[in-house]
């Protein structure tokens, strides 16, 4: 298997109980063919994206005070410089953004 299996954590000065994690990045991301938000209490697999040009999320709270962590799974062979280079040229031509990338 090939690719990058990030985790970030993210620490907020105030993050409110009551903003939505999963809710605001599903919301985000609605419209991008390649990233998939997870379902709460799933976990991205490089498996899963594996030959494809598609991004995986997960967002959590900690049990740590205003902290997050995104996790994210990549293909860096494809979903790395060169997919991105076609996704890019395909935004700049005015071209579908799946284009040369299915």
């Amino acid at each position: 298997m090939r690719g990058i299996y990030a985790t970030i954590y993210i620490q907020f000065s105030e993050l409110p109980q009551t903003i939505n994690l999963h809710s605001m990045y599903t919301s985000y991301y609605q419209n991008s063919a390649f990233v998939s938000v997870l379902d709460e209490g799933s976990a991205p697999s490089i498996k899963a994206v594996t030959f494809t040009n598609n991004c995986q999320l997960s967002v959590i709270r900690t049990s740590i005070p205003n902290q997050v962590v995104v996790i994210s799974s990549i293909d860096n062979l494809i979903k790395g410089a060169a997919g991105q280079a076609v996704e890019c040229f395909n935004l700049m031509e005015g071209f579908d953004t799946t284009t040369g990338l299915n």
